[in-house]
């Protein structure tokens, strides 16, 4: 994929004359992304396509990056415009600093987990592409949201700066914890499959340790409740599946 397009999003471009600014660049630095919620529920008439294409293409002045829809049980990842691209979503300011992420639902309904767990895949990659290291903060109203560009923002629409109020307070109605967020995005992802290799492997090497007496299969088994091993195995096999998915 060119440069500032994720390599795993679907591409669904918006129009080229709906970002930046008449005699300005149409691309900027960024600090951050501001998260939004579409305001639809998708039906079997009124599919992501369909309406992703009309709300951009749509004499509306509105533009964004991303688009996290729903998918069956799942969720995916729609791309409109490159990473510093200036699209039309938050303000002049939020606007030019801050990269626009809309996820599907009606506030103040929550993201649902597959989506939920898409917008964490999806910020890590930001941090990546732009060096910032993966210490998010949740900006609040009064702050100073360009004083570290190496320590990126997540805001909800309504506290951007200048900002044209919405309903798109995801962090004030609930629809997804802030605390939450910044906890789980310090977290690192495993990496699958390889991961799954490796915590297989440690368990077979636990197992042919494994005594042969009952008395000493009942006491090793009691240890092992206890042992990393065996219970990062056991963890995950209880969702043995990959992020996002």
């Amino acid at each position: 994929m060119p440069d500032g397009w994720c390599e795993w999003a679907i591409p669904c471009s918006g129009p080229p004359e709906k970002t930046g600014y008449s005699g300005k660049d149409k691309t900027h630095a960024k600090v951050g992304v501001v998260l939004h919620t579409m305001e639809y529920e998708s039906t079997p008439e009124w599919n992501d396509a369909t309406t992703l294409h009309n709300a951009l293409f749509s004499g509306r002045e509105a533009s964004w990056t991303f688009s996290i829809c729903k998918f069956m049980n799942g969720s995916i990842l729609y791309q409109h415009y490159p990473l510093d691209a200036v699209t039309w979503h938050a303000g002049y300011q939020g606007n030019l600093w801050l990269i626009g992420i809309e996820t599907e639902g009606i506030a103040p309904g929550k993201f649902t987990e597959p989506q939920y767990a898409l917008l964490l895949k999806l910020l890590r990659w930001v941090a990546g592409e732009h060096g910032w290291a993966n210490t998010w903060r949740v900006y609040e109203k009064g702050q100073v949201f360009i004083d570290d560009p190496l320590q990126p923002v997540v805001m909800e629409h309504n506290s951007v700066p200048g900002a044209p109020p919405t309903n798109c307070q995801v962090f004030t109605r609930g629809q997804v914890d802030p605390e939450r967020l910044l906890r789980d995005l310090k977290e690192e992802p495993m990496d699958w499959p390889g991961a799954k290799i490796d915590l297989l492997n440690d368990f077979l090497e636990w197992w042919h340790e494994f005594p042969e007496s009952q008395k000493e299969k009942d006491d090793s088994l009691r240890q092992a409740r206890e042992n990393q091993a065996y219970s990062r195995f056991y963890k995950a096999q209880i969702g043995w599946r990959g992020p996002g998915t």
